[in-house]
């Protein structure tokens, strides 16, 4: 039974909080921070440290590259891929990463 839903807006590497959360839902979000190393480096860091079972994800336009990075720089381990979809005129990627 679901109980409670924290809604946080904002970039995600500018979130300063200690709340621990179940899921995220990432929605395009990687994408914008692929050529930027240091971004990348501290969204990682808080995937790692604030989402503890799942990430519901949407991918941007690379959709391998995007999955790759995930898999290799957080403990989300395990991805269940889930249908394509559509959007600003490019296909995409939806799915779910557990540990």
């Amino acid at each position: 039974m679901l109980t409670k839903i924290n809604y946080i807006y904002g970039k995600f590497e500018d979130i300063n909080i200690n709340d621990k959360f179940d899921i995220a839902l990432l929605m395009t979000v990687l994408y914008w921070y692929l050529d930027s190393p240091d971004i990348l480096k501290v969204f990682f860091e808080r995937i790692n440290t604030m989402i503890s079972e799942m990430i519901i994800w949407e991918s941007g336009d690379k959709p391998e590259l995007e999955k790759d990075l995930i898999v290799k720089n957080t403990k989300f381990k395990n991805y269940r891929k889930l249908p394509f979809t559509v959007g600003t005129g490019k296909l995409r990627e939806f799915g779910i990463f557990t540990i």
